[in-house]
């Protein structure tokens, strides 16, 4: 008896802990978007050509000459006494040095003093690593190698001696100057960084903030093109307006209220397909683990994350588990379970289709497995999955925005990344083994109600794999829904020791969540200092919506007024410039050259002849970067430390960032014969055609 007690009090006890873990998962999930909701956002630079000011020691100095009288890689100046290698130590755990995602603590001493720091040496182990840097040819490793890479196969010269030699990045003549040094470094690092990538928020959020935009701008709907999916578009705006218009602020609120509204939908999903309180738990634990997996820096600027996308996928398992458990297949929740999915296809071209037809899949299985179990067909059925296949194609076929133009890129690898071979058998073999349980677990799937949600859930996931496959990190935001299958052939299934089987699983999922939310935590933290840490500007545009950014927005004002001096009656304008994106969306105007971020798009010959031909048709007036002729080569060949600070960033320069901005110089160079040049601005210049 008293054994029984016990074990029933254990229980007790267990269930407890599950439900407080699960609870606090929740609220902490619950306070982030809170968070975003409630504060305004704030906006990084990630324009190199747009100058900043960071505080230093309680001064203000410009970053442009700051690092042109101290950050430029000069392996000449070899008689200063402390150095970046020699008398830098840095606490860095993760041994990638600076990025954007990485802020390691840092240890500013006296080299020919170590005894004095004994008691530090042993925390701060890195360095900030020197460059590899040859005399004779005046060319680091880097440099070399994109030049001719055969300097990697023999980096010795003729008489058997190094050709490259490692140098310290910076120097300087005091403790307190070379301190100033690495904490301009850390205060910039992520702002630079992100400069050097050149995909920071106005690349990544133009693909909802423009066609929001350009939809208020009673644009064409077959010129609009957003990967992110129509019904998204007009979701996002709506919510904007509530909350007192649309403006970038604004836009940040509502991506954080959708996201919110559909964890609450997740948990209510949870807790309505599973009874065991430990599933519930370690489905819960998944749940959160799904946004914490994407690092903060991501989430808070792309609008990849945003589950407008996939909004109604969880409801549609779950009207069909509801279907399923009524006396009689219900056909109002069937019916609503296909009016969700056809309007996923709306909602978001991509993600849509891999809903409409997994459901589509489901309905043809339900109605063999019918027509088997009745021995004979049912005409009503086949014509409603007829009207609903119809439906769903139809929908897709006259999607009213554009087709993704880069879509052809995509599918021949351009844009895609490299999958290990093993991961990729590996997704086979699950695909393989969800497929196997659905035969081995038949009948436990079909008494226990899941069997319809189980089918669409495999057709589903085998969608969202090549999604997967396409860019690895996008595991963090389906490794929720890639669970879902093995939960529910665990719950059904009756197997000896199955409630320990649950608490190992939980056990382990506490073990990797715990540290997620203190990394957030962390990241959100990191992400304000840069805000401490730079003179702020408030922009109090109608579409900026009161954000803090770390740059002014006068020079964008200046812009602004030479485009509505010039283009005032017209509701498109023509653009060469790689602030294109934002002085459309500031202006209330759209592109007339088809693509709202040109530096992105032209990525072949057929895109560039296009441009061109529109500008010789329509473009009358033209606006067109003040710096269009910059000399890219000059200023990559100053070495400022942000720039050759490790070769992944120079060759983010030399192969990314600067051939696109040498290919707007090129556009431009090849149709200024026809345009003459009416008024400069600080950031764009007017020309008009001849």
């Amino acid at each position: 008896m008293r054994t029984c007690l016990c074990r029933l009090k254990n229980k007790i006890n267990q269930k407890k802990v599950v439900v407080v873990i699960s609870a606090f998962a929740i609220l902490f999930q619950l306070l982030f978007y809170v968070y975003g909701i409630a504060t305004n956002y704030k906006l990084a630079n990630e324009f190199k050509y747009i100058d900043e000011e960071t505080i230093l020691k309680d001064i203000n100095v410009s970053n442009h000459k700051y690092i042109n009288n101290n950050l430029l890689f000069n392996p000449a100046l070899t008689s200063y006494v402390y150095n970046s290698f020699d008398n830098i130590l840095l606490d860095d755990k993760k041994g990638s040095g600076f990025t954007f995602f990485n802020n390691p603590k840092y240890f500013v001493f006296d080299s020919y003093n170590k005894k004095r720091y004994s008691y530090l040496l042993g925390m701060y182990k890195g360095h900030i690593a020197n460059v590899q840097y040859s005399r004779d040819l005046n060319l680091t490793l880097a440099e070399a190698d994109y030049r001719d890479n055969s300097f990697l196969e023999n980096l010795l010269n003729d008489n058997g001696q190094k050709m490259f030699l490692e140098y310290p990045l910076f120097y300087a003549d005091s403790l307190d100057e070379l301190k100033n040094k690495v904490d301009f470094i850390s205060y910039n690092i992520f702002e630079q960084n992100m400069q050097v990538l050149s995909r920071y928020y106005w690349h990544e959020a133009s693909f909802m903030l423009l066609p929001i935009s350009d939809i208020k701008s009673y644009r064409n709907n077959s010129e609009i093109f957003s990967q992110y999916g129509y019904f998204s578009l007009y979701t996002i705006d709506y919510i904007s307006e509530m909350l007192g218009g649309f403006n970038i602020n604004n836009f940040e609120k509502s991506k954080n209220i959708v996201n919110l509204v559909y964890f609450l939908i997740t948990v209510y999903f949870i807790v309505s397909l599973f009874d065991d309180i430990t599933l519930r738990g370690c489905l819960i634990l998944l749940a959160c683990i799904r946004l914490l997996f994407i690092p903060y820096y991501a989430y808070h600027y792309a609008p990849g994350v945003i589950d407008t996308r996939h909004f109604f996928d969880l409801i549609i398992v779950l009207l069909l588990y509801y279907a399923s458990r009524a006396p009689k297949p219900s056909k109002y929740l069937l019916f609503l379970a296909s009016l969700l999915a056809v309007l996923s296809i709306l909602m978001s071209n991509d993600f849509g289709l891999f809903i409409f037809v997994s459901l589509l899949g489901t309905f043809i299985i339900r109605y063999v497995l019918l027509t088997i179990y009745e021995k004979r067909l049912s005409i009503i059925r086949l014509v409603l999955v007829a009207i609903y296949a119809i439906s769903g194609f139809v929908s897709y076929i006259e999607y009213p925005l554009m087709k993704n133009p880069s879509i052809k890129y995509f599918l021949d690898g351009f844009y895609s990344f490299n999958i290990p071979m093993t991961l990729f058998f590996f997704i086979l073999a699950i695909v393989a083994i969800q497929w196997l349980m659905l035969i081995l677990f038949f009948n436990k799937l079909k008494e226990y109600k899941y069997l319809d949600s189980y089918i669409f859930l495999l057709f589903y996931t085998e969608f969202l794999y090549t999604y997967f496959i396409w860019k690895l990190d996008n595991l963090s935001m389906n490794v929720f829904i890639f669970s879902l299958p093995f939960f529910i052939v665990l719950a059904a299934i009756k197997i000896k020791y199955k409630q320990v089987l649950h608490s190992i699983i939980f056990i382990c999922l506490i073990f990797y969540y715990i540290k997620l939310p203190f990394s957030y935590f962390s990241d959100i933290y990191n992400f304000n200092l840069i805000f401490n840490n730079h003179k702020t500007y408030v922009w109090n545009h109608e579409r900026a919506g009161g954000i803090v950014s770390t740059y002014s927005f006068e020079l964008f004002e200046d812009s602004l007024k030479l485009i509505d001096k010039y283009s005032s009656s017209d509701s498109k304008i023509y653009m060469i410039s790689k602030y294109d994106n934002v002085l459309q969306f500031f202006s209330k105007k759209y592109s007339g050259l088809k693509y709202f971020e040109l530096k992105s798009f032209l990525v072949s010959d057929i895109e560039y002849k296009e441009v061109i031909e529109l500008l010789n048709k329509d473009a009358d007036i033209l606006y067109v970067d003040s710096d269009i002729d910059r000399d890219y080569e000059l200023e990559i060949g100053k070495r400022n430390f942000f720039d050759i600070y490790g070769s992944y960033w120079y060759n983010e320069n030399i192969k990314q960032r600067i051939p696109k901005l040498k290919t707007l110089s090129r556009l431009f160079n090849d149709v200024k014969n026809n345009y003459v040049l009416i008024e400069k601005g600080k950031l764009i210049n007017v020309y008009k055609k001849i």
